[in-house]
Formats: C-alpha cells, sequence, structure tokens
C-alpha cells in the first residue's frame, strides 16, 4: 500500500459518520430535539413595565408549545387575578384566583388521584359553592350558596355530572323543587312539599 493511500484510508476512518444524519435529513424527519424552558410574559403598556401575566412553557420539536411551571395573571393595578401551576400542560398544584376587589374568587388543587376540596366565591367574599373534585371534576356532594349567604342547592356529582337527589331553595329559605339527576341528565321532579315520587 502506497503512503498516500494508507493516509487517505486513515483520514477516512477517522471521518464523522454523517450516513444516519444524511438518511433521515433526506426523509424529511428533522431530529429528535429536546424541550426548551421559556419564561413568557405580556404587559398592560408598551413600555413593558407593568406586567399582565407571566407563565412558563416547554417549546417541543416544531415550536410548539406547553404551558409547564407557573402561571401567573394580574389585574390592572397590580392585584393578583390568578396562580395556577401546569405539569406538560396538565393543571398540577394548587391554582388560586380573586376578584379585582381583593376577595378570593376561587381555589382548587389539581394532581392528586384522590377529591380534594374546590370553593368558589361571589364577588362579595361570601361562598358561593363547595365540595370535592378531582383535578377539576366535581365529585361526591356539593352544595351551593346565595349572595346572602344562603343555601341555594345542594346535591352529588359522580365523574362531573350531576347524579341523584338535587334540591333547591329561595334566598328566603323555602324549599323550590328536589329534581332527580342520572348522569347528569334530569330523569324526574318533585315539587317542593308535594311527597311524590319523582316522575
Amino acid at each position: 500500500m502506497t503512503r498516500a493511500l494508507a493516509l487517505a484510508v486513515l483520514l477516512a476512518s477517522c471521518a464523522p459518520e454523517f450516513t444516519t444524519s444524511s438518511r433521515r435529513l433526506a426523509q424529511g424527519a428533522p431530529p429528535p430535539r429536546e424541550p426548551v424552558a421559556e419564561r413568557r410574559a405580556s404587559y398592560f403598556d408598551a413600555a413593558a413595565t407593568r406586567i399582565r401575566r407571566e407563565w412558563h412553557v416547554l417549546v417541543v420539536a416544531g415550536g410548539a408549545t406547553v404551558l409547564h411551571g407557573k402561571d401567573v395573571q394580574y389585574f390592572g393595578d397590580g392585584h393578583l387575578e390568578h396562580e395556577r401551576e401546569y405539569d406538560h400542560g396538565d393543571p398540577a398544584g394548587n391554582w388560586r384566583a380573586w376578584w379585582p376587589n381583593g376577595n378570593p374568587r376561587m381555589e382548587a388543587s389539581f394532581g392528586s388521584s384522590e377529591p380534594l376540596p374546590m370553593r368558589w366565591w361571589h364577588e362579595n367574599g361570601r361562598l358561593s359553592c363547595e365540595g370535592l373534585a378531582r383535578n377539576g371534576s366535581k365529585e361526591g356532594a356539593w352544595t351551593f350558596f346565595h349572595e346572602s349567604g344562603a343555601k341555594s342547592a345542594e346535591g352529588a356529582y359522580a365523574a362531573g355530572k350531576r347524579e341523584g337527589r338535587w334540591s333547591s331553595w329561595s334566598e328566603a329559605g323555602s324549599p323550590i323543587e328536589s329534581i332527580e339527576y342520572r348522569d347528569d341528565l334530569r330523569i324526574g321532579r318533585v315539587p317542593a312539599g308535594s311527597g311524590e315520587n319523582p316522575q
């Protein structure tokens, strides 16, 4: 083997292998890419001094984004409007929201296989409804209230759908009616005080 040929063979054996990459590019498939975490923000003003919302995403192949991490939004006066968290696009952790006057609006927890408390409030600060929810889907007994604080309705949910007997009351506390539900469909009604069975 000549010296020139031996050198050519040696250089060829040291060269990187482009065959796989060339084949992939020829097939039009982009090489796999690890997701990149980014912080995003929007502002009330063009000078970007008054933040409206700050959230975190993962940028995946093709430039698509998936919510991942904290998501915080503010009212124009700087008070919190909501605090949320995501895990690869799915709701996670504790979520809270407020009315413009600073009163709580809602609170819920996500990411557990067990039902956890969920609450909503009227703007005046009185409780609007409360019960259990599994990752945002209502589960079990729930109670609803008028803005005055008087009970307005109660019943149960199964996987986010009304199930069984639901009763409602006027703001003065008088019974209005009881309705029977199956899989969120109304199957019967009992007028208040009638003692009839659902039809």
